[in-house]
C-alpha cells in the first residue's frame, strides 16, 4: 500500500513534470516566420515552384521569380529547400516594378552557401553590375567578405565577416537613409554610417537573385529562405530569424 507521503511526492513530481513540458520550445515553420515579416515586398523560401520552375513569391503580391540556366531544386538536410546555382548561367530574377523599387528603408537577404567565392558573386541585387540600387554580393577577394551597398547621390557600403565556402550563412543588408547601412553574416552585425544617402536610386535593372540584372557576377552556390522588406528590420527580429532557422541547415 502506497503512504500518503509517496503520493504526495508523486503528485510533485507529475506537476513538475506539466510544468516543464509547458516550457518547451515551440516549432516555428521558417515559412511562417518571414510571412510575419514587416513590409514585406517578396517572400520566396524556394519551397514552392510551378513545372517550369517559376519561384513563388508567398507574401501573397505575386512577385514571382522567373528561372534562367534551368537552375535546380535540392533539399537540406531533408527539410529545406534551395536553389542550386552554377555561376556561370543560372539565376533567378523578376523585370523592374515600383514594389521592387525601394528608395527608402529596406532590409533583404536570405540563407546563403558557397560552393567557392571567387570573383565577386552576387547575392540579391535591383539593378545591373553598371547601375545597380541596392544588392548584396560576396566581394570575391582573398577575404571573400559578404558587402552590403545602397547607391544614391553618395554610395553607402557595409563589409562584413569572410564567407566560407561549403556552408550555409544567413546573410541580410538593411538601409537607413541618411543614418547607415549594415551587413549581417549570421548573428555578427557590421555597420556604417559613412556616405549614406538620403535615398536610394529607382532604377529600370531587373530584381535577381544569384547574378546581377547585366547579367553577371552570378552565384556558385545555393539560395534559400529568401525576403525583401521596405522596412529597416530591427537586430532583435534578424537575431531571432537566425537562431530560429539556423538548426535547419545545421549551423
Amino acid at each position: 500500500m502506497t503512504d500518503v507521503g509517496t503520493l504526495r511526492r508523486l503528485n510533485k513530481l507529475e506537476d513538475e513534470v506539466a510544468r516543464l513540458r509547458q516550457r518547451e520550445p515551440s516549432y516555428h515553420s521558417p515559412v511562417s516566420d518571414l510571412l510575419h515579416l514587416p513590409a514585406a515586398r517578396g517572400v520566396w523560401p524556394m519551397s514552392d515552384y510551378d513545372e517550369n520552375i517559376l519561384v513563388y513569391d508567398l507574401s501573397g503580391q505575386a512577385r514571382h521569380l522567373t528561372p534562367a540556366g534551368g537552375p535546380s531544386a535540392g533539399l537540406h538536410n531533408s527539410t529545406v529547400v534551395y536553389f542550386d546555382l552554377n555561376g556561370t548561367t543560372q539565376y533567378l530574377s523578376r523585370a523592374s516594378e515600383a514594389g521592387l523599387n525601394l528608395t527608402g528603408q529596406m532590409t533583404f537577404g536570405g540563407w546563403f552557401w558557397a560552393d567557392t567565392s571567387a570573383g565577386v558573386m552576387t547575392l540579391m541585387i535591383k539593378g545591373t553590375t553598371a547601375t545597380p540600387a541596392y544588392r548584396l554580393t560576396i566581394r570575391g577577394d582573398s577575404a571573400d567578405q559578404a558587402q552590403a551597398v545602397v547607391t544614391g547621390a553618395t554610395i553607402a557600403t557595409a563589409t562584413g565577416g569572410a564567407v566560407t565556402d561549403g556552408a550555409w550563412h544567413f546573410i541580410w543588408a538593411r538601409f537607413i537613409p541618411s543614418t547607415s547601412i549594415s551587413v549581417g553574416l549570421d548573428n555578427v552585425i557590421t555597420t556604417s554610417t559613412a556616405t549614406i544617402p538620403a535615398t536610394a536610386n529607382s532604377v529600370a535593372g531587373a530584381f535577381a537573385i544569384g547574378a546581377s540584372g547585366t547579367p553577371d557576377r552570378y552565384l556558385d552556390g545555393r539560395a534559400s529562405l529568401c525576403f525583401l522588406s521596405a522596412l529597416a528590420l530591427s537586430d532583435t527580429l534578424l537575431g531571432l530569424l537566425y537562431e530560429r532557422q539556423r538548426v535547419l541547415f545545421g549551423v
